[in-house]
């Protein structure tokens, strides 16, 4: 398989994990609008992020044999930037008294 191959069959993988997820793009705002405000109120926020990001690799670490390690890290860091854009930043927390 060559490189334009394999990112040609990365950004298919990448695309696929967001429609299954149903975040196309003309909803993507509003979900992750209600997913900050999920996560607001999470009296255990600081405990839901660590056992996600833990589910989160062990999912993707369940090795392909026919994927490379280079794009199972790129799959896991996708996967946790698409989670970090539903999550309050440290300074609306603060804001929020939430800290």
């Amino acid at each position: 398989m060559t490189n334009q191959q394999l990112a040609a069959r990365t950004a298919n993988i990448q695309l696929e994990k967001a429609k299954a997820r149903g975040m196309v793009h003309a909803t993507r705002v509003a979900y992750i609008q209600r997913e900050k405000a999920k996560a607001m109120e999470d009296p255990n926020l600081h405990e839901t992020i660590k056992d996600t990001i833990v589910n989160t690799i062990a999912e993707n670490s369940k090795w392909d044999t026919h994927q490379h390690y280079r794009e199972i890290l790129d799959d896991i860091i996708y996967d946790l930037q698409q989670y970090a854009e539903t999550l309050p930043t440290a300074d609306e927390l603060l804001a929020a008294n939430k800290l």
